[in-house]
């Protein structure tokens, strides 16, 4: 996705580790009215509760990260 940075491609990276076949192609920017937040919204397919909690922990944990939803 010619639109992703360096910290969009990073999120990405974080989710392939648990999840390979996902496609950071998929992944919608949005930023923030004032131009100081940026959200990436991810549709996952997740196989179990475990393969979600730990996408979930890897992005969290990310200095970059302020809130996963």
């Amino acid at each position: 996705n010619p639109e992703l940075s360096g910290q969009e491609l990073r999120t990405a990276a974080l989710v392939a580790e648990h999840m390979p076949q996902f496609d950071p192609a998929t992944i919608e920017l949005r930023s923030s009215s004032k131009g100081t937040y940026l959200s990436l919204t991810l549709l996952l397919r997740v196989e179990s509760r475990v393969q979600l909690e730990a996408v979930y922990r890897a992005v969290a944990a990310h200095p970059w990260v302020r809130v996963v939803l």
